[in-house]
């Protein structure tokens, strides 16, 4: 046996792999924004659990102990097909659903994402807010008036 201290350590290069999956939080991201945009009468319930695990085809999303109501929305049908429907597309594989309760599951609560409302504007508003339809307006000392 070597003394300890002929032995050499060689240095392991770090290596990034990439299985072409994202993260947990990444998927759970884009799938509670998916509900509440296409099912927001669920995603109340949904949103107070939290994607657990994501393996051998089934999605596991952990409830607290006192999420008992939310959990049977979830197995409920059709709001059980609708959740497996997109965590397939999100993955990109045929996924299975199965809700579980966690002692001490901390849920990191999901701010709602930035949508802008465009607002409707007048058409006679907007012409009358153009550049050169002001200036047209003030060399011929003119005014628009609305029928």
């Amino acid at each position: 046996m070597e003394p300890v201290e002929d032995l050499v350590l060689q240095e392991v290069p770090e290596v990034a792999v990439d299985l072409g999956v994202p993260a947990l939080g990444d998927i759970w991201l884009r799938f509670v924004e998916a509900v509440r945009r296409n099912r927001p009468f669920i995603a109340g319930y949904v949103e107070t659990g939290q994607l657990f695990d994501l393996s051998n085809g089934m999605a596991t999303i952990a409830f607290p102990p006192d999420g008992t109501l939310p959990m049977s929305y979830c197995e409920r049908s059709p709001n059980k097909e609708y959740i497996v429907e997109l965590f397939s597309q999100l993955v990109g594989k045929p996924t299975g659903l199965k809700c579980v309760k966690k002692e001490g599951l901390i849920v990191e609560k999901i701010a709602p994402s930035e949508v802008k409302v465009e607002v409707a504007v007048d058409p006679l508003i907007a012409f009358k807010d153009d550049p050169l339809i002001r200036k047209a307006l003030e060399i011929f000392q003119a005014e628009i008036i609305a029928n």
